[in-house]
């Protein structure tokens, strides 16, 4: 994590005394997560909201799944 996004991370924790919004700038990026990767599409205090990469056996999407903030890590950008 490159210095500027780490200082945000910081001021966002101090800010709101919540360890899930430490993941608010990483909406919209890849995640790593026990589930698999994806991208994090939404974050709440006790849950993230993933959508997984890849396809069901029958080439539709997959479903999007819920893990807790702890269980997520930022990849980066793919």
């Amino acid at each position: 994590m490159d210095e500027q996004l780490q200082r945000r991370v910081d001021d966002l924790v101090d800010r709101f005394h919540q360890p899930h919004v430490a993941l608010f700038p990483f909406i919209g990026t890849w995640v790593r997560t026990p589930l698999g990767e994806g991208k994090l599409l939404a974050v709440f205090a006790t849950s993230c909201e993933v959508h997984p990469t890849g396809t069901k056996a029958n080439g539709k999407p997959l479903d999007t799944f819920r893990v807790p903030p702890e269980d997520v890590e930022p990849v980066g950008e793919k």
